[in-house]
């Protein structure tokens, strides 16, 4: 064998190295890309398409020997390359109206907040959550009860949900002595109502404070964390018991003079 033969298949294997490794770097970049979550989808298609038609050229005009070849062998898959990059420009403008769509709808979440849905039953609540992110959140109510009126007050307090202050006679929550961020009083069997409020990062206790209620288990632990560029809402004033009033007293009348 020829020094001149030695140098050519030397050339040529130092070649197949080379393209080996631009194939094993573009594969590392497909899937680099694959993992990038912030990359819109139709960008991260159509790099994902130009790789994959990259490494398929390579793979024919080296490893397959089209390279070397007569050029009606290449011919066909050369149209094949050509004709997908107008697919993959198809395909990136179609994904364009999804990726609105779902951007749209993130920023309409972001907006209203989150939404935990909420049971009331005889003496037991039961949240979808019972954590959320600071900012707008909608409580969605429904009370499953056959005949029984239920509350929803929502109290901001670092006691546990089953330590809050309560009244010796009726068991209800001191609501005087505590923090009430909102509250939906009166909701009836089967019903439902839906309470949004801006919270802060802290802890919350959610009670039903009809007479003994709460005793009975009708109390929440739900845990706020986070920041938020909306305010927090600022907590409810307690309704005012009036004490009774007794009707004026009558004068004496004056007796009569015989």
């Amino acid at each position: 064998m020829s020094t001149q033969t030695m140098e050519q298949r030397q050339e040529t294997s130092v070649k197949y190295w080379v393209v080996f490794a631009i194939l094993a770097i573009f594969t590392g970049l497909e899937v680099v890309v694959g993992y990038l979550a912030a990359l819109p989808s139709a960008i991260k298609i159509a790099v994902l398409i130009f790789l994959a038609i990259v490494k398929v050229a390579l793979v024919l005009l080296y490893f397959m020997h089209l390279r070397f070849d007569s050029r009606m062998f290449a011919l066909p898959f050369g149209l094949g390359i050509v004709l997908a990059i107008p697919i993959t420009l198809i395909i990136s403008l179609t994904m364009q109206t999804p990726i609105s769509t779902e951007f749209k709808e993130a920023q309409a979440v972001t907006t209203t907040g989150q939404v935990i849905d909420v049971k009331e039953e005889s003496f037991k609540l039961t949240f979808s959550q019972y954590s959320a992110q600071a900012g707008p959140i909608t409580f969605h109510i429904v009370n499953g009860a056959d005949d029984m009126l239920h509350e929803f007050i929502i109290i901001q307090t670092d006691s546990p949900a089953d330590e809050l202050p309560t009244d010796e006679m009726t068991g209800r929550v001191k609501e005087e002595a505590v923090t009430i961020i909102a509250a939906a009083e009166d909701i009836p069997p089967s019903n439902s109502r839906n309470v949004t409020v801006n919270l802060a990062a802290g802890h919350y206790v959610i009670v039903c404070n009809l007479p003994g209620h709460y005793q009975q288990g009708m109390r929440v632990d739900f845990n706020v964390t986070g920041t938020s560029n909306e305010p927090p809402s600022t907590p409810e004033e307690p309704a005012a018991t009036e004490a009774p009033t007794e009707p004026p007293a009558k004068s004496p009348e004056a007796t009569p003079t015989p």
